[in-house]
């Protein structure tokens, strides 16, 4: 039976809080598995060219001047 007692007598915890080890080869990733996968980095940039309305669009506005009667009543007929 190992003895999980440090110098003082005092008992110790026999896992390894905080320290990982590397294991040899590391284990299988998700490019192991799926080496093709699509890039999706490029749909999280910010771009104004990717803006459909533009810089000078007031969405506040926009959606303010909406009809809600006409759109619900649109809704509808579908």
């Amino acid at each position: 039976m190992a003895d999980n007692n440090n110098n003082n007598g005092k008992s110790k915890c026999p896992f390894p809080h905080g320290t990982s080890k590397q294991v040899a080869g590391g284990g299988t990733s998700n490019k192991d598995w799926w080496p093709n996968q699509l890039k999706l980095h490029v749909l999280r940039q910010h771009s104004p060219i990717s803006n459909p309305m533009g810089e000078d669009i007031d969405y506040e506005a926009a959606y303010n001047s909406w009809e809600y009667k006409a759109v619900n009543k649109d809704i509808a007929t579908i």
